[in-house]
């Protein structure tokens, strides 16, 4: 069974989320659709929402400083790495992306929680649920736009 400490968990969670951001920042600099580029605006707040709820819980938890960095490379977690390069990325392909970008970090944090025992399994496993509800409500919208 791997080891890592709770901290390491919540920083390398944070910095999975901080390269998430980046990935939509980085795909609304490729897209002329404005829809899209609002889309991806949304989701890099959203994003950034998570780090903020992240961080508030370690500190209201009183466990101490957290590790300066990741302690491995998690920049593929909530990215799409097809996508890297896409240009003029339409507000259904906007959704598409980030839907499979939900997809990929469900199943990341669900290996982890696998991987893990006790507070970490958890917090992997937790993570892995909102994923799945944020895969969700992202199918309900590409099969609106469809429609």
């Amino acid at each position: 069974m791997t080891k890592m400490t709770l901290g390491q968990a919540v920083r390398n969670v944070i910095e999975a989320e901080k390269a998430s951001e980046k990935f939509y920042i980085s795909l609304k600099e490729y897209s002329d659709d404005d829809n899209a580029k609002a889309f991806f605006d949304e989701m890099a707040a959203k994003e950034r929402e998570h780090i903020r709820m992240i961080e508030t819980l370690w500190n209201d938890a009183g466990q101490g400083d957290l590790p300066e960095k990741a302690d491995r490379e998690l920049g593929f977690v909530e990215t799409v790495s097809i996508w890297k390069d896409a240009v003029d990325i339409s507000y259904k392909e906007a959704l598409v992306v980030a839907r499979d970008a939900e997809n990929q970090a469900l199943l990341y944090y669900e290996a982890l929680s696998d991987s893990f025992e006790g507070e970490v399994k958890e917090l992997f496993a937790t993570l892995a649920k909102q994923e799945e509800g944020h895969a969700k409500q992202l199918e309900k919208r590409i099969a609106a736009h469809s429609g």
